[in-house]
């Protein structure tokens, strides 16, 4: 795994930590024992609508987080993505343009060879004409 997984992998244990501890908690506090509260308000400090909105706080806290971890995550596996797929392009493009430039130049290769082989046996009368134009040809330009 990268460094950046393993950060984000302890994030997201860490949150989800927290948020079974306060689930943990939730149920230690209100679960009833024969109908009374597992622990009186008066040992706890706070009211039970005092401690209920605290607890409420606190998941809102714990979720926030989480988005954030989810964010950063996503913006991480983005960016992995993205690379590779640059890479992938690059490879592929590296390969069809390796491959085209050498069709192109063996065929400009062939001709250039059989003028040069036509001027050589004497068939041509115009030595550096027809090189000229089979080169120019090809590549677009017009001597």
């Amino acid at each position: 795994m990268t460094r950046r997984a393993n950060v984000v992998r302890i994030a997201s244990d860490v949150c989800v930590a927290v948020a079974a501890i306060t689930v943990a908690v939730l149920a230690v506090v209100y679960l009833p024992e024969l109908n009374k509260p597992a622990i009186p308000e008066a040992a706890i400090g706070f009211s039970r609508a005092e401690f209920i909105t605290i607890i409420l706080s606190a998941v809102t806290v714990v979720l926030t987080a989480l988005t954030l971890v989810l964010a950063v995550a996503g913006a991480i596996g983005y960016v992995t993505i993205r690379d590779a797929a640059r890479d992938r392009a690059g490879e592929v493009a590296g390969g069809v343009a390796a491959r085209v430039a050498t069709e192109i130049a063996t065929g400009i290769a062939a001709r250039t060879a059989e003028t040069m082989a036509n001027q050589v046996a004497g068939r041509d009368e115009e030595a550096g004409d027809d090189i000229a134009k089979a080169a120019g040809e090809d590549d677009g330009n017009t001597h």
